[in-house]
């Protein structure tokens, strides 16, 4: 009957810890699969001792049960720092564990030396086998073992709670529950005499307990949650590498992508196997490199392989903080690239369109403005051509600044200023015909209220161009229409604006506009020539003129003169 008590909690044990192979998990503590070891071992100890014939069988029985005893309080210990979240440093465990190697070589002296047990003897009582023993002094560490490390673990738990720890004090419970469980098994035996001893029976509790404690750290670790699911559902293949790029491990993923992968064995390099493997090697140079300059190294790749497209990320992996090689994750991003393909596709019709739309709306735009343009030189018929002469010498001068680098402006400066110059006279559509196309000289206020144009060309244009997307083009447009009869010294209108305080773009086409009605014959006068025309504007630089302007002048005196006779030479 006492046979098959033991005999029973030895086999429940053993499937009992088959149970937790079954149920292990690689990110478990260490220290639960020597529980599940130790465990049946001990239990097999109680079952030795129930089948023991003689005193030399019991004694041996006697210390295979103390395996249990020396190193399960101490495990279930450091089970406890671990599930607290209090790192320590290797000696530690290595320290709790010699107390426990320490407590069983004095158990291997029983029955050589009186250091564990002073006496021991062997009798069956009632057909059960009785070892009858007299402690020695060194017996003293089982208790210290015993009840010293489940009030350690009691105060790991109180200090895990009032430090806040992101600690789940239901698990250390649990654990706990485990070892209290033992704990009281040992007490009781020793308190009570009965024919059968009760902590094999808890041994296999605590392994029950420990089974739900598992499943539970499995759902605690967000990491190795994470990985799981992605590793389950297939979606990703992995390959690692040693350093010396030798094959060390893939899923069934990795073999499915690249089939190569299955002729190769554990440990083969992949050099020269085939064009995949060659980017590899590039791949993990790439990633060798970063790791001089930053810390979290990731080499991502989009690789066509077998009519699909794949990406491939690069990193390396380690082991106790040292680099020991390289992990490969592969995903399948054909769908995905195929529909960027298609957006990207849509995405540049559409920008065609809009692009075509724009251009077409600018075009009426520009049309709309110059055909406004028009209308002013058609009620001003004595400056017949200005607009057209006007807006080529500033093609020109615009130019030759450019050229020179004399002023540093935007990419698109000089091409807003070219389109903008026909809009200069804009305002001239407010002014009244009587004065407008008066034949003779102004009076005074007739010149007051002809200046009165450049303002009000500025406000029509702000109506004109408001809403079109080219700003910088709006503003030049504007700048050059309110501020092309200001001059440097002051002395201009309508703003009495002076030197750089006049926009850039109205000054150049303050030079343009005088040299036009300079050299141009009207019917009030006639044309000046070439050469006194630019005397007057090298006098001008300075007073009425922006003085960087003068040798961007000089270099467009012989283009000037060109356009000009091949005016006159088109109107005989």
């Amino acid at each position: 009957m006492v046979v098959s008590y033991y005999m029973t909690l030895f086999i429940a044990s053993l499937i009992l810890t088959l149970v937790f192979v079954l149920i292990w998990h690689k990110h478990v503590d260490v220290y639960y699969p020597l529980v599940f070891t130790l465990i049946p071992i001990s239990n097999l100890g109680y079952l030795m001792m129930a089948m023991a014939s003689n005193l030399e069988e019991a004694i041996l029985a006697n210390k295979v049960t103390y395996l249990g005893g020396c190193f399960l309080p101490l495990i279930f210990l450091l089970n406890t720092l671990n599930l607290c979240g209090i790192r320590f440093k290797k000696p530690i465990p290595v320290g709790i564990l010699g107390f426990g190697i320490l407590q069983f070589l004095c158990v291997l002296t029983i029955g050589y030396s009186p250091l564990y047990y002073r006496s021991v003897s062997f009798a069956v009582v009632e057909g059960v086998p009785v070892l009858t023993k007299v402690y020695g002094p060194m017996h003293a560490l089982l208790y210290l073992n015993v009840f010293g490390c489940l009030l350690g673990a009691v105060g790991l738990m109180i200090y895990a709670m009032l430090s806040k720890r992101r600690v789940s004090i239901k698990n250390v419970l649990w654990l706990l529950s485990a070892e209290t469980t033992t704990v009281l098994a040992f007490m009781l035996g020793r308190m009570i005499h009965v024919a059968v001893d009760w902590t094999p029976a808890m041994y296999v509790a605590t392994q029950g307990i420990l089974i739900g404690l598992t499943k539970r750290l499995c759902l605690y670790d967000i990491s190795e949650t994470i990985v799981d699911n992605v590793v389950e559902r297939g979606d990703y293949g992995f390959i690692s590498l040693d350093l010396h790029q030798r094959l060390l491990d893939c899923n069934d993923t990795a073999l499915n992508y690249i089939p190569e992968l299955q002729t190769m064995s554990v440990d083969h390099s992949f050099d020269g196997e085939c064009e995949i493997f060659d980017q590899f090697s590039q791949w993990f140079a790439e990633a060798d490199g970063q790791e001089k300059h930053r810390k979290d190294v990731k080499v991502e790749k989009l690789y066509p392989l077998n009519n699909r497209i794949y990406q491939f990320t690069v990193e390396h992996f380690y082991h106790h903080r040292k680099k020991v090689g390289y992990q490969i994750r592969i995903s399948d991003e054909t769908e995905q690239q195929q529909y960027i393909k298609l957006l990207n596709h849509y995405n540049e019709q559409l920008e065609q369109e809009v692009a075509v739309k724009t251009e077409h709306i600018g075009m009426m735009q520009d049309k709309l403005i110059l055909g406004m343009a028009d209308m002013v030189e058609s009620r001003d018929f004595s400056t017949g051509g200005h607009i057209k002469r006007t807006s080529h010498v500033v093609r020109i001068l615009a130019k030759e600044l450019e050229r020179l680098g004399t002023y540093s402006v935007p990419s698109d400066f000089y091409r807003n200023l070219i389109k903008a110059a026909p809009m200069h006279d804009l305002g001239k559509l407010s002014i009244d015909d009587a004065i407008l196309r008066k034949p003779g000289n102004f009076t005074e206020d007739e010149f007051e209220l002809m200046k009165d144009h450049a303002a009000k060309g500025a406000q029509l244009l702000v109506k004109v161009l408001d809403g079109i997307e080219d700003e910088a083009f709006e503003q030049v447009a504007v700048n050059v229409a309110h501020y092309h009869h200001e001059k440097w010294d002051g002395t201009g209108y309508p703003e009495h604006l002076a030197g750089e305080q006049i926009p850039l773009e109205a000054r150049i086409m303050a030079v343009a506009d005088v040299y036009d009605a300079l050299i141009s014959k009207r019917y009030y006068k006639e044309g000046m020539s070439a050469q006194e025309a630019f005397e007057i504007l090298h006098q001008g630089m300075g007073t009425q003129f922006d003085p960087k302007l003068e040798p961007a002048v000089n270099r467009s005196r012989a283009a000037l003169e060109a356009y000009y006779e091949q005016e006159k030479t088109a109107q005989v």
